[in-house]
């Protein structure tokens, strides 16, 4: 996971978008003779300076999780000062196709442009920190969760999770919106506006849901943010006060549950993403909209479950199938342990248990595990620890 700063914001970038491509300038001031970061194989290192002189860095290959091919820059015999890394080029993400090459999350468009950490834009990990953007577009166009700078005609928008760095832009006059003091969305296409009306409604439903399943309001404002339809299938990735969609869908039950999945990832948060212990962000933010849908319609709530079933297939259930590393199924194993828990003990079973994580100080399953026993829930406690 990229690493957060102790000293505030020390990455300065200007960001450029120059049609299908990207410019970034990069300033980082150094307390040591060294600086480390990885970047998306993309995009080329034009010019390096340290306090005015031009310097080389050693470079490799690196995988990252949920990144396209990677490159990491090693830069030694540094001065303390000031590194100065110019880049560019194009974009690339994670799970593209010949419809979406840039990823399915991502585009560079005459009235949108939208890239993350699932492109490696920005320098993440080692010795890279929090970021501070002054994207040079001017009043014609808005940035999402940016702040206008009238005077300089650009946009400054500040990173303030170290999980990613979403930059997205629409042309005032190519994009729409819908919206209220809850929540905002975004949409490419006045014809979609009834199309979107339901993602409203429904949104409204699940946030007031989750406010009374947790006893507190953890989503503040939302912006849900839909991108052009590239007809690929319908995903998204929840962010600080954003959601990102590819699309808007006809399916609207199956939409609004991915909705609930990912605003209830403001509660259901905070364990290592990149690690097995990942199972229980995802797996909290699916029951969490699992127990919405069996509110709404039980039959419903069935049909996910048994989707979720096809998925996982007959292997053995576990949640640490590759050891400490990363679950190729994060997405099924744990839901598929809680249903065992919610044949056998009931949904106030699976209440319990998603409040306890949402109130964990430092969030892992031994932690989780321990807060169960805690509150006498020994026999939650066994049954998860038995797949683990």
């Amino acid at each position: 996971m990229q690493g957060v700063g102790k000293e505030g914001l020390q990455l300065k970038l200007k960001l450029w978008i120059e049609g299908e491509k990207i410019r970034v300038e990069c300033r980082a001031k150094l307390t040591k003779d060294s600086f480390s970061f990885a970047l998306a194989k993309s995009l080329v290192l034009t010019k390096a300076l340290n306090n005015h002189k031009e310097v080389s860095a050693q470079e490799e290959d690196c995988d990252l999780l949920y990144r396209p091919p990677m490159k990491r820059y090693r830069f030694t015999q540094l001065q303390q000062g000031e590194l100065v890394i110019c880049y560019e080029g194009g974009l690339e993400g994670l799970w593209a196709t010949e419809h979406t090459p840039q990823g399915p999350y991502s585009c560079l468009r005459e009235d949108v442009f939208a890239f993350s950490l699932l492109n490696g834009w920005y320098p993440m990990e080692d010795d890279a920190d929090l970021c501070e953007v002054e994207v040079q577009v001017g009043g014609e166009w808005q940035i999402i969760h940016g702040q206008y700078d009238a005077e300089n005609n650009v946009w400054h928008y500040r990173q303030i999770n170290p999980v990613d760095c979403n930059i997205i832009g629409v042309r005032r006059e190519g994009y729409h919106v819908i919206g209220d003091e809850q929540v905002s969305l975004f949409f490419p296409d006045e014809q979609m506006r009834r199309k979107v009306q339901p993602y409203y409604h429904g949104y409204r439903q699940i946030a007031d849901f989750y406010r009374t399943l947790y006893g507190t309001d953890r989503m503040g404002r939302m912006t849900l943010f839909f991108l052009p339809d590239t007809g690929e299938d319908f995903g998204g990735y929840k962010r600080d006060g954003l959601i990102v969609f590819t699309a808007v869908k006809q399916d609207v039950a199956s939409a609004l549950h991915h909705i609930a999945h990912e605003l209830a990832h403001s509660y259901a948060q905070g364990a290592d993403c990149f690690s097995w212990e990942d199972w229980l962000n995802e797996t909290h933010a699916e029951w969490s909209a699992l127990l919405y849908e069996l509110e709404q319609d039980e039959a419903f709530f069935e049909r996910c479950l048994a989707k979720t079933k096809e998925t996982y297939g007959d292997r053995a259930l576990c949640l640490k199938d590759n050891g400490e590393g990363h679950s190729e199924f994060v997405h099924e194993a744990g839901v598929l342990v809680y249903e065992k828990v919610y044949r056998r003990y009931g949904a106030d079973s699976i209440r319990t248990m998603l409040t306890t994580f949402d109130r964990l100080q430092e969030k892992n399953t031994k932690n989780f595990l321990q807060a169960l026993r805690q509150q006498g829930k020994t026999e939650l406690a066994e049954m998860v620890e038995s797949y683990c």
